[in-house]
């Protein structure tokens, strides 16, 4: 069974700072909501989470969800805030993969 949803947020703001402020929050919310859902799949299903934007003035973009770099970095544990909180657990990391 397949099954879409969509979450649509609308902003105007004068700065166009704040822009690329709130749409560093929805990328990270979208991370939130691909870990989670990896960790309830218990089948061998793949599933997408896709972060579209559309800006007034330059159209529809695609924002990364996260750099393979700093993935690589992050399954590695080689961030500070890994290490603080005693890095990622065996079944996210499994989940990440």
């Amino acid at each position: 069974m397949q099954c879409d949803w969509e979450v649509m947020i609308r902003a105007n703001f004068a700065d166009d700072g704040r822009k690329d402020a709130l749409t560093e929050i929805i990328r990270q919310a979208a991370l939130r909501i691909h870990a989670n859902i990896a960790l309830l799949n218990d089948q061998e299903v793949k599933f997408e989470v896709v972060v579209m934007g559309m800006d007034a003035f330059n159209g529809p973009f695609q924002v990364k969800l996260q750099a393979e770099e700093e993935l690589a970095g992050k399954i590695k544990g080689e961030s500070a805030e890994d290490d603080a909180q005693g890095g990622i657990s065996d079944e996210l990391l499994a989940a990440m993969k």
